[in-house]
C-alpha cells in the first residue's frame, strides 16, 4: 500500500514543492495542497506524512499544525522552513509538530529527509 504524504503550500510550484516531489517514490504519493484545502483532502485521505512549507503560509503556523494535529493526531507533522528560529520552533512543537527542519532543495538530502520521516 502506498504512504500518502501531503505537502502544503499556498505556493505549489514553488522550488521546494517541485524537489519534494521529484525524490518521491513508487511507494509514495504525494499530494500538493493549498492550506485552504487541506482540511477537504484529509476527510478523504489518510495521510503517512504533512509537509508545510513555512514561507507560503500566511496566517499563524501555530494554528496550522494544531488544526491538522485535531483532524489527524496520529500522522506526523512536519514543518520546513528556510530560516528556522528557536521561538518559532517552541510554538511550532507546542501545536504539535513532529519536527521543524531547514528547507534544503540537494535531492539526495531531500530523498534521506522523507525515507526518515515515513518510518
Amino acid at each position: 500500500m502506498k504512504k500518502i504524504i501531503i505537502g502544503i503550500s499556498n505556493n505549489p510550484e514553488s522550488p521546494w514543492m517541485a524537489a519534494i516531489q521529484s525524490v518521491v517514490d513508487q511507494n509514495c504519493q504525494f499530494i500538493p495542497a493549498k492550506q485552504d484545502e487541506v482540511q477537504l483532502i484529509l476527510q478523504e485521505n489518510k495521510s503517512d506524512l504533512i509537509l508545510i512549507e513555512a514561507s507560503s503560509i500566511t496566517s499563524n503556523i501555530g494554528a496550522l499544525v494544531s488544526s491538522l494535529e485535531d483532524l489527524s493526531p496520529k500522522t506526523p507533522i512536519i514543518v520546513v522552513t528556510h530560516s528556522p528560529t528557536w521561538q518559532n520552533a517552541r510554538d511550532i512543537f507546542k501545536a504539535g509538530a513532529a519536527d521543524y527542519v531547514r528547507s534544503t532543495l540537494n535531492k539526495k538530502e531531500l530523498a534521506t529527509f522523507l525515507s526518515n520521516a515515513l518510518r
